[in-house]
């Protein structure tokens, strides 16, 4: 299932959040979440540049995806076609 919050006036779409759940090698669900947690360590004020705007929801600019070696990674990645 696919989350899409949309900006009409441009003609813009963020994914903020996606699940997959019995998509080829996954099996359980699983949710990656874009929004910026609202954290207060001196580590996440550290990587505030990694965090924007978009309609008022603190998002992430970049984010990891990492794993063993046939853990999934790539069926991941396909699910956002």
């Amino acid at each position: 299932m696919l989350f899409l919050q949309q900006f009409y006036k441009i003609k813009c779409v963020m994914i903020l959040k996606i699940e997959f759940e019995n998509f080829f090698s996954i099996r359980d669900k699983i949710r990656i979440d874009f929004r910026a947690g609202n954290i207060n360590t001196a580590l996440a004020r550290e990587l505030s540049h990694n965090v924007m705007e978009w309609k008022g929801v603190p998002v992430l600019k970049t984010v990891g995806l990492f794993g063993p070696n046939a853990s999934g990674k790539s069926n991941i990645l396909k699910g956002f076609r």
